[in-house]
């Protein structure tokens, strides 16, 4: 909250003090004169040229404070070391939902396949479909446990293991190569989509 004062007794003038976060995220004073007499103009004038200074500076409303305050969270955790994936990705979708109201998508390896696999089912045939499900529902299942984890921990490792056992399933090359293609539509429909 702005302060108002005199620089000297003789001086007939009120100014303003108040403080912003620099770039650095230090605090730093700012005085501005309000080229008033009167005391009580001159505070109400000091409000108002706080206000306009920090809406310039994009730090005045309710939304700037609450995505600068987000940001000096991540920070903190980024200077002690404790800043990984997860906490980051906690503070984008705050950011996000702030912002614009809506949260940061977050799948799970499974849960993204099974969403992929329903919009399939609009925009293919039945035998398409149908094979489609049985690629995926295969991947669900080799993975096991492992398909609750989120999407971005999926490894290339991973999806070469999967064509693997399905040839020591005695599956052939063919069908191998055909759910591969399967999968690698959903994952590629996944990076596009930035997940």
């Amino acid at each position: 909250m702005a302060t108002i004062y005199r620089r000297s007794e003789e001086s007939k003038y009120w100014w303003c003090s108040f403080y912003i976060l620099d770039d650095d995220g230090k605090r730093k004073q700012i005085r501005k004169p309000t080229k008033e007499t009167s005391k009580k103009t001159a505070f109400e004038k000091a409000q108002t040229i706080e206000r306009d200074y920090k809406n310039t500076l994009g730090a005045g409303d309710e939304k700037s404070r609450k995505i600068l305050s987000l940001l000096k969270k991540a920070s903190l955790l980024a200077i002690n070391g404790d800043l990984n994936a997860h906490k980051a990705q906690e503070t984008l979708s705050a950011i996000l939902e702030v912002s614009t109201g809506e949260k940061l998508k977050s799948y799970s390896i499974k849960t993204w396949c099974l969403e992929w696999l329903e919009t399939r089912k609009l925009h293919v045939k039945a035998s398409t479909y149908a094979f489609y499900r049985g690629a995926i529902n295969s991947f669900i299942t080799y993975l096991g446990k492992r398909a609750e984890a989120k999407l971005h921990s999926l490894s290339k490792m991973e999806i070469e293991c999967f064509r693997k056992s399905i040839l020591e399933r005695g599956r052939t090359s063919k069908t191998a190569n055909h759910y591969m293609t399967a999968l690698s539509s959903c994952l590629e429909d996944a990076v596009n989509e930035s997940f």
